[in-house]
């Protein structure tokens, strides 16, 4: 696609879980790029004509023997480069500088001072928040090179050498918690390397339409329809591009959605004229096949093959000749490259449209290139209904991976339970539109113990000093803190790579003993502060509504309260204490085994957006 503009920008990829972030902050602003390997041949840059290159983050060390393939030659191009994290790191190892373990590993929001002229900020005030996701550091810049811009414990969070038009930046600029990193980014597109603002995303719906037409030719095409915005904007794009008569639709009710979900499916879909789509109820199946399985990545992966066991016996009634028909999925780009997608890329999760036994088969994914506010974008632009397309995303795997441990029947009627009381209190309250998701997670306690847990009593002490600094410095007086490592894991992602980590659990408290409502810059500031210092932590919870000492507790409910942009980075939400207060009660009088009802208080990364 690059005759499409005569003014692409060349983005290369280490393998970071944001670099499609990259190419998205430059098309929103106008200017087309296009993704890269780090080892492509310079005459294929020249010939596409790039006035520019990035260098992306990724989860490898410079000094990694198995780093991913990079040619160097491109550092001798005359063409503006700018290296973002790990590309930042490489650019100075390469040219002469030095690449040490950060003294403090980065994980989240930072402030960043800019203590020199750059065009990289131009136009930008002197103080900025960005997000930071890194272990090494640049310590000594290479020749030529000048610091612009510090955090406290990164002092080369950006540095450039300008007459050899070499720029990098320790942050993700890519991301939306870096609060200016579109402008960062268009500065360096638009002032540094000369590109024009020609490109136009309104045209994203001819172009996917042009590659649904290109790839399918006379074939036709099977989707999965999950009932989800994804999979549906996907289902009714093909209809209309290709005529009813060469789509059929799979909706397979695995007994892990919400119970209105599948009625709402067909619903939609018939009041949207689309009666092409067949309805399988396997949700004994899929809960006998779960029967004993505690483990997330197993439950993901039995899911996910299950789930292809059932669309092979649908292939087969409905008679479907493989060799005419296409799979189509409604893929986006974060679930492709959490999944390991990225040549160069480290797992997050396996996605159960992205499985092994898909790869001897024809898949079709047009919007595997899009984040969720472009399909919802897209959903709008094709006339479906503002609530559907304001449908907070929920997972493929359902409810599996929103239970922790064993999946039961009647840890399913509980969690439906409480899901509710969740979705009622946040639509009632006006945030449901605002977050970009928001849902409980249920955690059987002495079911989901792991023995591992190091030295709990040493963090625990080190994170209570923490917080008692904290509050003492905002001069809170008569505040009692309690905190522990609960003895339970989650994933996360530090550094662009996954983790399988225990969380911090904080009860503040009244010397009366109710809970201290901690104002929540307080309480951001704590919970990176722990995240990145802390060692085998990857979240900070804290105690709502609880009875009892942690050790003892029994279910537990973990409320996840998001805002994102993207899913690849994300902020919790700041939900007011009267309402979480509200909203804890009537979630434990829900169930007698409720001992305990916390708010994860953890940006992603170092959390991820589930809990397993």
């Amino acid at each position: 696609m690059s005759d499409i503009t005569p003014t692409p920008i060349a983005v290369l990829d280490f393998g970071s879980q944001f670099t499609h972030l990259i190419t998205r902050r430059l098309r929103d602003a106008g200017i087309y790029c296009e993704i890269f390997p780090p080892s492509i041949d310079t005459n294929d840059l020249i010939a596409r004509g790039a006035r520019g290159v990035v260098m992306s983050g990724g989860p490898s060390s410079v000094y990694d023997h198995d780093r991913p393939r990079f040619n160097e030659r491109i550092l001798d191009l005359d063409l503006p480069i700018l290296g973002i994290c790990y590309g930042f790191q490489l650019m100075a190892h390469l040219l002469g500088g030095e690449v040490v373990p950060g003294h403090v590993k980065e994980f989240g929001r930072a402030d960043l001072l800019v203590n020199g002229k750059s065009l990289l900020f131009d136009g930008l005030d002197p103080s900025q928040v960005v997000w930071m996701s890194h272990g090494d550091t640049v310590a000594r810049l290479p020749p030529g090179f000048s610091r612009v811009a510090s955090t406290a414990d990164c002092p080369n969070a950006a540095a450039e050498a300008t007459g050899a038009k070499r720029y990098g930046i320790q942050f993700h600029s890519e991301v939306a918690h870096t609060l200016h990193g579109g402008e960062i980014l268009a500065n360096f597109a638009l002032k540094i390397c000369g590109c024009a603002p020609v490109w136009n995303p309104r045209s994203s719906i001819d172009l996917i339409a042009d590659y649904i037409r290109e790839s399918v030719g006379d074939r036709n095409v099977f989707v999965l329809v999950s009932g989800g915005v994804d999979s549906t904007v996907l289902f009714l794009l093909l209809n209309r591009v290709l005529g009813q008569e060469r789509v059929r639709g799979l909706s397979v009710d695995t007994g892990l959605l919400r119970p209105a979900d599948v009625e709402f499916t067909k619903t939609f879909l018939d009041a949207n004229g689309m009666d092409n789509c067949t309805f399988v109820d396997a949700r004994n199946e899929f809960l006998s096949a779960l029967d004993e399985v505690a483990d997330p990545e197993q439950k993901r992966t039995i899911i996910g093959r299950l789930f292809l066991d059932v669309k092979d016996r649908a292939l087969a009634e409905m008679q479907l000749d493989p060799q005419n028909w296409l799979l189509a999925q409604g893929t986006i780009y974060p679930d492709v490259i959490t999944s390991g997608a990225s040549a160069n890329a480290s797992v997050i999760k396996t996605h159960h449209n992205a499985l092994p036994s898909l790869e001897g088969m024809e898949v079709l994914e047009p919007l595997r290139f899009l984040y969720k506010d472009e399909v919802r974008r897209l959903s709008s632009a094709l006339g479906l209904p503002h609530e559907f397309t304001w449908k907070h995303p929920f997972p493929g795997p359902g409810i599996a991976v929103r239970i922790a441990g064993r999946i039961t029947p009647s840890k399913i009627s509980l969690y439906h339970v409480i899901d509710e009381i969740v979705l009622k209190s946040i639509r009632r309250s006006g945030w449901y539109e605002r977050l970009w998701m928001g849902f409980p997670v249920l955690i059987n306690m002495p079911e989901s113990t792991t023995p591992d847990m190091g030295q709990p009593d040493a963090t625990r002490d080190e994170v209570v000093a923490r917080v008692n600094k904290r509050l003492d410095s905002a001069t809170f007086d008569s505040v009692r803190v309690e905190a522990s490592v609960l003895p339970i894991r989650s994933v996360g992602v530090k550094g662009d790579y996954r983790t399988y980590e225990h969380p911090v659990e904080l009860r503040i408290t009244t010397e009366g003993g109710s809970r201290y409502h901690v104002p929540h810059d307080i309480l951001e500031a704590l919970s990176t502060e722990i995240a990145n210092r802390t060692s085998h932590v990857n979240r900070v919870l804290l105690a709502i509504n609880w009875s009892g000492n942690p050790s003892a507790w029994r279910d537990i409910v973990v409320l996840r309260m998001l805002l994102s942009v993207d899913t690849l980075t994300a902020d919790w939400a700041k939900l007011e204490h009267a309402l979480l207060d509200e909203m804890a009660t009537e979630i434990r009088a829900a169930g007698p085994s409720i001992d305990a009802v916390l708010l994860d208080i953890t940006q992603k990364p170092p959390g991820t957006m589930e809990w397993e």
